[in-house]
């Protein structure tokens, strides 16, 4: 798991998942192992999640393809996963909900809002659904809404937990 990590800090997504891969059926590590591999497959460069809205809108079909293929492999992942705590359970909510804005159909990217939003009416400060629901508000090209979401995470306090999404809501 340990490697994994490096290697995806470092930006070797490749070799990351292969050390994920061999992690995921440890009982210590297997779930976080799962997880990042979820989290490689939907952003395997690290691009800023939903900065796509920005760019012409013209993939070629190849890449196109390729990410439907890897929403498909993390949606395989996230389903074979079997969460051992409620943490990890909207954790895996919220990646579910990143696999549909993912999917590049609008119907997918509303029930991702949808699952988003469920999560801050019960946890009004979860980062997390936050930022998911910003990154839904951008696919779906409602930029007010979305720059709402990210001024109420730059108005929260830093935590350790949610530093990742802390990092990509900046």
């Amino acid at each position: 798991y340990c490697k994994g990590l490096h290697a995806w800090y470092t930006g070797n997504s490749h070799i990351a998942l292969r050390h994920f891969n061999l992690a995921r059926k440890d009982s210590c590590w297997g779930e976080r192992a799962v997880l990042k591999m979820v989290g490689i497959c939907l952003n395997p460069d690290m691009d800023t999640v939903g900065g796509e809205v920005f760019s012409s809108g013209d993939l070629d079909a190849d890449r196109r393809d390729n990410e439907l293929l890897a929403v498909k492999a993390a949606d395989k992942l996230l389903q074979d996963l079997r969460p051992t705590s409620a943490q990890t359970a909207v954790r895996v909510k919220i990646l579910e909900g990143y696999c549909g804005l993912n999917s590049l159909n609008k119907q997918n990217s509303e029930r991702a809002l949808e699952s988003f939003m469920e999560i801050v009416a019960t946890q009004t400060d979860h980062v997390p659904a936050l930022l998911g629901s910003a990154v839904a508000f951008m696919t779906l090209k409602q930029a007010p809404k979305a720059r709402n979401q990210l001024k109420r995470i730059s108005k929260m306090t830093w935590n350790p937990m949610d530093a990742e999404e802390f990092e990509k809501a900046w």
